[in-house]
């Protein structure tokens, strides 16, 4: 997908996923924040990329690169599951940039788990993404 274009549902049906299963994959791309719609002509509903992301896979880079990133042990982590299979990724992956994934790797993703407690006692958990920053609610 190229940021600067607009797709309808028919490109995501193209991967081999059902009608419903694709607005169902859109619905939360748009959700998400990671796409962004539109209506064309006929009043069909299109999408566009809503982050901007490199063409070249090549140039994305580590969030180590960008952040001091510390490794926990497994037993103080948290872990949050993922929201999307492996299956998918790969397909989507091959789709954008035509390429074909040899491997993939697990990466936990970093948040901040902050405890508040107000004067009156009361307690609240919020996890902010420590990329965006982001409040993300479970």
């Amino acid at each position: 997908m190229n940021e600067r274009e607009w797709y309808d549902a028919r490109s995501i049906i193209g991967l081999g996923f059902s009608d419903g299963k694709a607005r169902k994959i859109l619905s939360g791309l748009v959700n998400a924040g990671a796409v962004k719609t539109g209506t064309g002509k006929r009043g069909v509903t299109l999408y566009k990329p809503g982050v901007p992301f490199p063409n070249d896979p090549r140039l994305l880079r580590s969030i180590s690169d960008v952040l001091n990133v510390q490794e926990i042990s497994k037993a103080d982590a948290t872990f949050i599951p993922p929201e999307m299979e492996a299956s998918d990724i790969i397909k989507r992956t091959e789709f954008y940039w035509n390429a074909e994934v040899n491997n993939v790797s697990v990466l936990y993703y970093p948040y901040y788990v902050c405890n508040l407690i107000t004067q009156d006692g009361s307690q609240r958990t919020d996890i902010i993404d420590a990329i965006s920053g982001k409040l993300r609610e479970l």
